[in-house]
């Protein structure tokens, strides 16, 4: 019964993590302008787990779409151009939104009959 819980603990944490792949996309990117490989190994080893590149180029879309982040190509000093992202002030004020909505779901973790109420 322990391993079965200690591979649904496991599961729970990846897919955790990767729900929170666009709030650490656009915090990333508050550094910086990055292009889409270096912004996925360092994802990577943010959230500690693997996702695919297509998982990762998913959420880009996405917040492209939105207008969230907006891309760019700039010539590399090896190969081909490179996409680089970076985000907008729309980006920014989604960041902010996403943050709070993340405080407000630790907050409600952390109440309930027998926890006091926490502030978000």
């Amino acid at each position: 019964m322990a391993e079965n819980t200690s591979s649904f603990l496991e599961n729970w944490r990846m897919q955790s993590r990767k729900g929170l792949l666009e709030l650490l996309m656009l915090r990333e990117l508050t550094t910086g302008d990055n292009y889409g490989y270096d912004l996925s190994e360092r994802l990577k080893n943010i959230l500690g787990v693997q996702f695919s590149d297509g998982a990762l180029y998913s959420v880009l879309s996405r917040l492209t779409a939105i207008q969230a982040i907006r891309f760019y190509h700039e010539k590399s000093k090896s190969g081909p151009a490179r996409k680089y992202y970076a985000i907008t002030d729309t980006g920014i004020v989604l960041l902010q939104q996403l943050e709070r909505a993340w405080a407000e779901t630790i907050a409600a973790t952390q109440t309930g009959p027998d926890r006091t109420e926490a502030e978000p």
